[in-house]
Parts: C-alpha cells; structure tokens; sequence
C-alpha cells in the first residue's frame, strides 16, 4: 500500500494496469491494505494518463460478473463511467483469460513510447486483436463442408457445434498462442471458448458452461 500511495501523491506521468473487476456491489470483496478495491482504485483512474485493463475480468467484468454473482462485478471501464471519470482516449483493453503476456507487454511499450494506440471499437489494439480466430483455424475446412463433431476427441471435424465461439472472437491466438508458444485452444483439440468476448462467463446460457458429455 506504501507504494501505491506514492504513486497517489506523485505527479510523474502514469500508465495504470487494473488487473480483475471491481466489486461494486460486495466492496469488502476485494481489499488493499485494509481499503476497498474501488477506493484505492478511483484516484488512480483519475491521475493516469493512460490505463490498459489487463484480462476479461477488467476488460468486461468476466466470470466475475456472472449471473447471480452477489459481488455485482464491473468492468474498469464501467466503474469509471459511473464514477464520472472520463476514459476516452486513456483506456486500452487487453482481455483473455489470461491476457496474453505479449498484448499485455507490447501495448505497455506502445503506450510509454507512442502514446494511445490505434483501437477497435471494442477498445482492443488493433496490433493485437485485428485477427479472426475462425479465419486462422485449421478446422476451417471442415467447417466449409460441414463436417462438424459430435463430440470431444474427434480430430477430423469442425468444432462448432460443441461450442466453439472462434467465428465471433478477434484475436491472434492461433498465431501468437500461448505458454511459450507451445499449444492454443484449438490446438488441445478443444474449441475456442472466447474468452476476449464482452460477454465472456456472464450468462448461465454461454456454451462455456453447457454440459456436451
């Protein structure tokens, strides 16, 4: 908490990372330093001169914000829209589940060295999530003929009906992919969950949730 006061009181340029949503709702939820989240949290969104919501929890509020939820999780950028604190032209959102270091990393770098950078209307860096996750997949073939699975383990067939939200999603995963560039979703053989996707864990309805078994 020590540092974080520093910060508060310094006027040196400030690029703020919020990483998880804001319990709006259950504020004891999260505590720093004995203080709520959403208190520490607001003179900073106030101050920085740029702020990069790392993951979906910050980016959209996540599983975190899923349907009866008691904590009545938001989003950085819902938080600071009630709050009256203006994020237009300061605010990057880097979603995942986990963010990937690389966004997360090179957008950090853009913003200490070129400032704001270009943005989707989702306010995701078009450096990073320009890509759809279904035009990459290399299940598309079997998409095109319509040879879809039936069930998990089929090597041969689109993922689609079990799920897979790869047609929706904007991403780079299948480029970048993750864990030291070792495997992505689709690659395990498991469907893209679409985990970058605003409405990511919050309906009881996601196919995230769905029993295929």
């Amino acid at each position: 908490m020590r540092v974080i006061e520093q910060v508060e009181r310094d006027r040196e340029p400030l690029i703020l990372v919020v990483e998880g949503a804001v319990p709006a709702q259950l504020p004891e939820a999260c505590r720093m330093g004995g203080r709520p989240f959403a208190e520490v949290l607001l003179p900073l969104l106030r101050r920085a001169e740029f702020i990069l919501a790392a993951g979906t929890c910050a980016s959209y509020g996540g599983i975190a914000a899923a349907e009866g939820n008691p904590t009545g999780a938001e989003s950085v950028r819902q938080f600071a829209e009630r709050a009256a604190v203006e994020v237009r032209g300061r605010l990057v959102l880097c979603p995942g589940c986990p963010a990937h270091p690389d966004e997360l990393l090179g957008t950090l770098a853009h913003l200490a060295a070129k400032g704001y950078p270009e943005v989707r209307k989702s306010l995701t860096p078009t450096m990073f999530f320009r890509e759809c996750v279904h035009d990459a997949c290399p299940r598309l073939p079997q998409y095109v003929l319509k040879l879809f699975a039936s069930r998990f383990g089929e090597a041969d067939a689109c993922l689609y009906s079990l799920g897979c939200q790869g047609l929706d999603v904007y991403a780079d995963c299948a480029r970048r992919q993750s864990n030291g560039k070792v495997s992505w979703c689709v690659g395990a053989q498991a469907p893209c969950i679409g985990c970058t996707l605003p409405q990511f864990g919050k309906s009881r309805g996601l196919p995230f949730y769905r029993n295929y078994s």
